[in-house]
């Protein structure tokens, strides 16, 4: 299972890596990033930390955005503040794909979407200033894929210490 683990962790960095080269031919913007994946390759790290999969989390399905930013709310909100949150790509089960979770202050991962873990997860830590912001303005959530409010982050309009 380590061995599957570099694997998939490689794999979701190539991912991430050749959608940037394609992007960056045919970006022509002057965005300080030519695309989501960019940004988070630039601002993000990969996780190698993962906690056993706990049942009492069980969010619904195809809603990782929500279900990670409502726990990371509610730890907010209740004075906890365990959890940071986390915005990228993770591989599941067969292509590395858009994702959120939660991480604990140790870095380990938390799932809070799929049945269980998956192999590799590659994102950024949004900061609680700027995702409480960026939620209360958009009314929806989701930080770095804003189109709304024209990808913020990822045009450099907005740094993760905008508040």
């Amino acid at each position: 299972m380590c061995e599957l683990n570099s694997i998939r962790k490689q794999d979701l960095l190539e991912h991430l890596q050749s959608i940037c080269k394609m992007m960056s031919i045919k970006n022509q913007s002057d965005w300080k990033y030519s695309c989501m994946e960019h940004f988070v390759l630039e601002n993000g790290q990969m996780f190698h930390s993962i906690t056993p999969r706990n049942p009492s989390i069980k969010g619904i399905p195809k809603q990782c955005f929500g279900n990670a930013g409502k726990l990371f709310m509610d730890d907010h909100f209740f004075g906890e503040k365990k959890y940071s949150y986390v915005e990228g790509y993770a591989y599941g089960s067969v292509l590395p794909v858009q994702h959120a979770w939660l991480i604990t202050h140790k870095g380990a991962v938390i799932e809070t979407t799929w049945p269980s873990n998956g192999d590799a997860y590659y994102g950024v830590i949004i900061p609680w200033p700027y995702f409480r912001k960026i939620v209360n303005e958009r009314q929806s959530w989701g930080i770095i894929d804003n189109m709304e409010m024209q990808f913020p982050l990822v045009s450099g309009k907005h740094t993760l210490e905008t508040t």
